[in-house]
């Protein structure tokens, strides 16, 4: 495999994958009416290897959440 691909790689998941998750859990959390949607985005955007998006996960599916 070549080095540009591997760093274009490195960079997606480093980088960009992070940023896209935050913003993902922000709007569900605001949608779904679960309290401080912003430490939730932060949480899941910078704890590694995708454990705070876990943990947003399981931590909503405990919580009741606001009807559409």
């Amino acid at each position: 495999m070549e080095t540009w691909l591997i760093i274009l790689l490195a960079v997606v998941f480093l980088l960009i994958a992070p940023v896209l998750i935050a913003y993902y859990v922000f709007m569900d959390a605001r949608r779904n009416g679960i309290e401080n949607p912003l430490r939730w985005a932060l949480i899941a955007g910078l704890v590694p290897f995708y454990l705070g998006l876990a943990i947003y996960f399981l931590s909503a599916a405990k919580k009741e959440m606001k009807p559409r």
